[in-house]
């Protein structure tokens, strides 16, 4: 089951698995210590790295089983890493093993699931972002259950609001028996996919649906960067004289830190999310710069891109490709974005090709880019499919409201 989110005990009229069925399971949860605090001692880092192996074990699976690769698979330090830190996001992690099972000598092979919530601590105060799967060999016996309520625990007294839970589904065709269509009207998924029906139980709604691509560079490396040229020197054309392109990789120049820190802050408002309960983010210099930093720190790299405004000076759009230093050819597609008040110029085109052409100049190895897309973002699809972004699944963004937790 994949991307499962929430906890039995907040899904409001589904009753919970009776007490006795969990403890019949021979189940044990383990909370996986993350931060330096919870990091004492020898014996709680080689706990740690043993538990995350398993939690690594557990999604190259799921990612084998969802997407037919293990692209987004890191290394179970970068996990570590990025779950460490903890500025903006309080971040909470759980595995399932079999009772009586080792934590630190345990084969990953052993792990039979895995809950994971993140907590926004700046903004979006009412959300909960969370996620369960559990091994496909032992789903259908409460183990989804027993980390959702260790999650369900985690939360008491948080006072969150709304349930976030992302999960991704093959591509159905429209007419298909099982289609269950976004609140959007755009985007359809198999609500027979075990991840669907199990949060449809639960009273979970699907509010949009994300289209997933992937841009599979082709052989002929040269002739497609030719086709990527001809689309930037098109868009520069349209844009004219009074856009300038901007390169950089790492940490944002500090000349445009403050508009880099609005740009994101419109970002969390300003790309499609339907109905769900997305509120603006709080984004300032410090902000933007801890955002580089950890991306270093986690072993990554990036290849960024962006449109300064002449007659303001302003930066008017950005995009950003990021890669895993080790893992130089799976490259992920970051945000894009255009200020609503500079639309209308081929600013996306332009700022994509750009960017795509500036990436090969870093990265030559890389060889896959993936992207998520709102399904009704037909402006950033037609761009995507020109570039030449082929769809490979549905994301399906799902919500549920709730009483004060």
């Amino acid at each position: 089951m994949a991307g499962a989110h929430a906890p039995a005990g907040i899904f409001r009229g589904v009753p919970a698995r009776p007490a006795a069925t969990l403890a019949a399971m021979d189940v044990e949860i383990h909370r996986i210590p993350l931060t330096p605090a919870e990091i004492a001692t020898p014996a709680d880092d080689a706990r740690a790295t043993a538990l995350m192996a398993g939690v690594n074990d557990l999604a190259q699976e799921w990612f084998l089983e969802a997407f037919g690769h293990d692209d987004f698979l890191d290394p179970v330090e970068v996990v570590r890493a990025q779950y460490a830190d903890q500025r903006y996001t309080r971040r909470a992690v759980w595995i399932a093993l079999p009772r009586g099972t080792d934590p630190v000598s345990f084969a990953p092979s052993l792990a039979l699931g895995r809950a994971a919530i993140h907590l926004s601590l700046e903004d979006n105060t009412h959300l909960v972002e969370a996620d369960v799967i559990v091994r496909r060999a032992h789903r259908k016996q409460g183990i989804g259950t027993a980390l959702a309520t260790m999650i369900a625990q985690e939360l008491r007294g948080s006072g969150r609001t709304t349930i976030g839970a992302w999960t991704p589904h093959p591509a159905v065709p429209a007419d298909h028996p099982d289609a269950l269509a976004a609140k959007t009207g755009v985007g359809v998924i198999d609500r027979a996919d075990p991840a669907a029906a199990w949060l449809l139980r639960r009273g979970f709604e699907l509010e949009q649906a994300e289209r997933y691509s992937v841009l599979r560079i082709p052989e002929d490396r040269a002739s497609w960067l030719e086709t990527v040229a001809g689309l930037r020197r098109e868009a520069a054309r349209r844009a004219g004289t009074d856009y300038e392109l901007l390169r950089w990789s790492g940490i944002t120049p500090e000349a445009w830190r403050e508009r880099m820190a609005e740009l994101h802050r419109r970002m969390s408002v300003d790309a499609p999310s339907a109905g769900f309960d997305y509120r603006e983010e709080s984004w300032d210099a410090e902000r933007v710069v801890h955002r580089d930093e950890q991306m270093l720190e986690t072993g990554h790299t990036n290849a960024f891109a962006a449109i300064r405004h002449v007659p303001s000076g302003h930066l008017v759009a950005y995009t950003e490709l990021r890669w895993l230093t080790t893992k130089p050819h799976v490259v992920y597609q970051e945000d894009t974005l255009v200020h609503g008040e500079h639309r209308g110029h081929r600013l996306g085109m332009l700022v994509k090709a750009a960017n795509l052409e500036h990436l090969f100049a870093l990265n030559p190895h890389a060889a896959r880019i993936h992207t998520w897309n709102a399904e009704e973002n037909r402006f950033m699809l037609d761009i995507n499919e020109a570039l030449g972004f082929r769809a490979a699944a549905v994301e399906g963004a799902w919500q549920k409201v709730v009483d004060p937790l």
